[in-house]
């Protein structure tokens, strides 16, 4: 009897993916989740861990890279060094993919309107960058947006495409050495909401402090 057909008799849910063993090919991977290796599946007893490195980190007794529990990688070992020698190197690199790749549509769409609008990619390289006007551009497109218009009138494109273009301006400057930083002395703003964050926390642990008193007088001895 093979592997597979094995698993096959074991009718319990797999405790790491919560998959009927049925779901596990030969390898142990998990054909819902191909990237995954059951820690100890009854139908191949493979031991490799899921996430493909030796858990050096734990947090709360948790692997910080696949949110296994720490007793479950006692002695695990990866295979992913030697199979995948780039994810060590590509792990310390910008992850561009976390983007959300619409959010670069919509900026798209924002930056070809500016080209039809305005001549030519890239324009804004040719002069300084004044900070205070595309804050004030992207503000106006952001604002329209949570008032209930999604798309600008005059392109079509929606405005939260437009608000990333701005404020994208406004990096591609500042990386450059050409932005015009006209913003006002440093105020209280950020000191501010840091300290009614604080506040609101301390009202609400009072009060739950409070409730629990209540609590208390309310249990009978």
């Amino acid at each position: 009897m093979s592997v597979f057909e094995r698993s096959n008799i074991v009718t319990e849910n797999c405790v790491h993916c919560d998959r009927p063993y049925s779901h596990h090919n030969i390898d142990g991977k998990c054909l819902n989740h191909p990237g995954d290796i059951a820690t100890e599946c009854y139908a191949t007893r493979k031991t490799t861990a899921p996430c493909g490195s030796f858990h050096a980190r734990m947090q709360d007794s948790h692997c910080d890279n696949c949110g296994w529990h720490a007793s479950e990688h006692d002695g695990v070992t990866s295979t992913a060094a030697a199979t995948n020698p780039k994810d060590a190197l590509g792990a310390a690199k910008v992850p561009l993919s976390l983007v959300p790749p619409v959010a670069i549509i919509h900026a798209a769409e924002a930056f070809r309107d500016g080209v039809v609008k305005h001549g030519g990619a890239y324009n804004w390289r040719q002069s300084n960058v004044k900070a205070s006007s595309y804050v004030d551009a992207a503000m106006r497109h952001i604002l329209s947006w949570f008032d209930g218009e999604d798309h600008a009138s005059d392109s079509g494109v929606h405005h939260l495409g437009h608000a990333i273009a701005d404020l994208a301006i406004i990096l591609d400057a500042y990386e450059a050495g050409s932005l015009e930083d006209d913003r006002p002395e440093q105020g209280r703003a950020a000191d501010l909401l840091d300290s009614l964050h604080r506040e609101r926390e301390a009202e609400e642990k009072a009060a739950e402090h409070d409730l629990d008193l209540e609590l208390d007088d309310e249990i009978p001895f």
